[in-house]
């Protein structure tokens, strides 16, 4: 009798354990993915890229690619500066300003060569790409 008894505890038990997991099982449906929270926001991300791309179209205007040049190649300056907008644009948590940013990438465009913006320092001096103004 007191096999049974055990027996019976036991898959009562067992049977309890697997209802419920079995209601924690969510059939079809996927969990949505993690993002950490301090990753950066795809939108100043972009905004960083398109950043880091003017200035290096900029700096192939005004020769400053290639040879011994300040940058080596394109891809050189790219690195260079998407690493430096990566440390302005990550703190803009909710993104960019479009309107801001396309002031700015404008304004970037058309700097005379030798200005103030062929630094990320000189950027902030621009009138329309102070980085506190181009973060949402």
């Amino acid at each position: 009798m007191r096999i049974v008894s055990l027996l019976v505890s036991s898959l009562f038990v067992t049977s309890a354990v697997a209802s419920m997991l079995g209601g924690c099982s969510k059939s079809g449906e996927r969990e949505p993915a993690m993002t950490p929270a301090n990753a950066p926001n795809p939108e100043a991300r972009a905004g960083g890229e398109q950043l880091a791309s003017t200035l290096c179209d900029r700096a192939q205007r005004c020769h400053e690619i290639g040879g011994d040049a300040k940058y080596g190649s394109r891809e050189h300056c790219m690195t260079v500066m998407r690493n430096e907008a990566a440390k302005k644009v990550n703190k803009c948590l909710n993104g960019l300003d479009q309107n801001d940013l396309r002031d700015c990438v404008n304004d970037i465009a058309n700097q005379a060569c030798g200005g103030i913006s062929e630094t990320w320092e000189g950027i902030g001096r621009g009138i329309s790409c102070n980085m506190d103004d181009l973060c949402s």
